[in-house]
């Protein structure tokens, strides 16, 4: 019989895709879906046994049409809804982002609507959306029915621009906003060159994954089409949040200057001139948050 090693190159739960925590050498638990694996490594292969289907008791769970979901906490509360990170109730799960409506759920449909028609355009904007998986009336025993929507959860992306500004209470380091900005302005211009604003680019509203310095918007229920101007100003604000009282002279200055370029474009291109002034050449500079994030759900 042929033996084979395994090394464990990344340390994510094969069952829902997200980041194992270390108990033991040998023993891995996934805080989201409650499974435990035990590393082979060094060990003769062997095909793994089935995982037993992973139940959830410490919150509850919600109906949308004939799908249940387990939930796991709340993530946000937003003007319109509360978040939730839950996990499909079936043998095939994946975990999912639960949007519930406080009011006559309006807000969301809009959301789902500008989402459905961004994806219909594949870019990099798109790569970076929320995908949407349904959307309909949620039903949890006890409570009233809501109006709700699911979207597929993207593994990484577990802290906010508020997370990293209450981690770094004296101001984020000027280099990370740097390529926070770039990131963000990439996709600004993907979506004003369909025609659209976001309109509510907010700290609460920008979703970082630290170690793959990656970027994403959520709150898309005030998308409309329309001039950009207002999204470069606010995304201007938040890094300016970010940076609290410190940062460069430069790239503060360019901070308030925002608001006179006419797209996005020539905002980043300015960004980068101003980078290389304080900075030096482009070079990866690692980041990191530890607190806050999908672990500290309530």
């Amino acid at each position: 019989m042929l033996n084979m090693s395994i090394t464990l190159l990344k340390e994510k739960c094969p069952n829902c895709g997200g980041p194992l925590r270390t108990t033991q050498p040998s023993l891995a638990v996934c805080p989201f879906c409650e499974a435990e694996f035990r590393r082979p490594c060094a060990a003769p292969y062997r095909i793994p046994t089935p995982l037993p289907r992973p139940t959830v008791d410490r919150i509850g769970r919600m109906s949308l049409g004939s799908q249940d979901y387990l939930v796991h906490g709340r993530l946000a509360q937003g003007t319109h809804c509360d978040v939730f990170l839950a996990r499909r109730d079936s043998a095939l799960t994946e975990m999912v982002i639960l949007k519930v409506a406080r009011d006559d759920g309006a807000a969301l449909l809009r959301e789902w609507q500008v989402l459905t028609e961004l994806h219909s355009r594949p870019d990099l904007l798109t790569a970076l959306l929320a995908t949407p998986v349904s959307q309909g009336i949620a039903r949890c025993h006890g409570h009233q029915e809501r109006t709700a929507t699911v979207y597929r959860w993207r593994s990484g992306f577990e802290y906010t621009f508020e997370d990293a500004r209450a981690e770094y209470p004296r101001g984020v380091d000027p280099s990370a906003c740097v390529w926070m900005w770039n990131r963000l302005l990439d996709q600004l211009d993907c979506l004003h060159r369909r025609g659209y604003r976001h309109a509510a680019v907010k700290p609460q509203h920008l979703l970082l994954h630290p170690r793959d310095h990656g970027l994403a918007l959520c709150g898309w229920c005030d998308c409309r089409t329309g001039s950009g101007a207002t999204d470069l100003v606010a995304s201007a604000e938040c890094i300016a949040y970010l940076l609290g009282s410190g940062g460069p002279r430069p790239l503060r200055d360019l901070i308030a200057r925002a608001g006179k370029f006419a797209d996005a474009l020539l905002l980043k291109k300015e960004l980068k001139r101003v980078a290389e002034e304080v900075f030096g050449p482009p070079r990866f500079r690692p980041f990191s948050l530890t607190n806050g994030g999908h672990h500290g759900i309530r």
